[in-house]
């Protein structure tokens, strides 16, 4: 535990090439009264007498490539640049500001392992990506100056994402007044489809179709048909990356 805790430490200050392996424990139980050690933390050196050194981050690009789901795959990369990060994308429209609030990792700011896992966990939530990969390269490594550069690639999930739920139904039905108590039967479907960056902004169209029939019994409710009860229901949910009007609140 104390060699996670030393090294989260670490690498939230900037120790990019800092990993517990350096971490070293001196135990003294010869001098130590009642039982009792003496326990000494001692953290290796890198190779050759060197020293670690805190890293910045240099550069951020984000590749969004669609290529496999591309009816020409000779389309063109497009680019485009923000103050934090450079954006290329090919066959997938993102708008910029979308990323700009998720990306925690700028330039000329130390490393933090904290930000780079924060930053995946926020890509991965946005639900549009069906895989985030994020590496960092390093520039002038083993000196004062030294700089990361980071690249992640992110691959889009399908535009159309569609499942059927089959369902098994069982419920009571209490009737207060008699005190007698019914059990239900019967069987449903659920339709679901999902429309991924619909408006090139990350949102995401859900549309969701149940239909149900259901055998319901009780003292006055004829027993045919088998299944008496018919249901169905229609529902759509439009989920927007961030919260509309409030920006303020918007955090990450």
């Amino acid at each position: 535990n104390e060699q996670t805790r030393i090294t989260d430490l670490m690498r939230n200050q900037g120790y990019f090439d800092f990993n517990k392996e350096a971490i070293e424990f001196d135990i003294d139980t010869a001098f130590a009264p009642n039982f009792k050690a003496f326990v000494a933390p001692n953290i290796r050196n890198p190779e050759n007498f060197g020293r670690y050194h805190p890293y910045k981050v240099n550069s951020v690009q984000i590749q969004i490539d669609n290529a496999r789901f591309l009816s020409d795959s000779s389309e063109k990369w497009m680019e485009q640049k923000t103050p934090t990060f450079s954006l290329k994308t090919r066959g997938f429209l993102l708008k910029p500001n979308v990323l700009e609030p998720i990306i925690l990792l700028e330039p000329d700011r130390l490393f933090s392992q904290r930000r780079s896992n924060r930053t995946f966990q926020r890509l991965n939530d946005l639900q549009v990506f069906r895989t985030v990969n994020i590496t960092a390269s390093p520039v002038n490594q083993g000196t004062d100056s030294a700089l990361l550069n980071y690249t992640i690639k992110l691959t889009p999930a399908k535009k159309f994402d569609f499942s059927i739920e089959p369902q098994l139904i069982t419920s009571d039905q209490a009737n207060l007044v008699t005190g007698s108590s019914f059990r239900n039967y019967g069987l449903a479907t659920m339709l679901s489809s999902n429309i991924n960056n619909i408006f090139h902004g990350a949102e995401v169209l859900q549309l969701r179709y149940r239909i149900s029939v259901e055998a319901q019994r009780g003292p006055s409710i004829p027993t045919t048909p088998f299944f008496n009860s018919f249901e169905s229901s229609l529902s759509a949910n439009l989920v927007f990356p961030r919260l509309m009007g409030l920006s303020r609140l918007d955090r990450y």
